[in-house]
């Protein structure tokens, strides 16, 4: 996985939550970051239980290199993806 851009691997949510020592090598936990890793965890899985109707939905178009031909495409398919999905 990218570290500096994880979303383009797929990543929807990375958060860093232990380093290594750079003298011992030994691994450090993050508190802060578990914290907030095991919040995020919790709600998306209290996420499950939500009716479809009280979900929220954002799109974020990603084109490379960018251009408006190539972002329009994109965004004719994810259209019509979307208005293909069962809701």
């Amino acid at each position: 996985m990218q570290v500096a851009l994880p979303e383009l691997d797929g990543a929807m949510e990375p958060i860093v939550f232990a380093g290594r020592d750079s003298n011992t090598g030994k691994s450090h936990s993050l508190p802060d970051r578990i914290t907030s890793l095991c919040s995020r965890a919790i709600k998306w899985a209290n996420l499950r239980k939500k009716k479809n109707a009280e979900k929220r939905l954002a799109v974020t178009v990603f084109s490379f290199p960018p251009d408006k031909v190539s972002c329009l495409r994109m965004w004719l398919v994810l259209v019509h993806s979307l208005t293909a999905m069962r809701w």
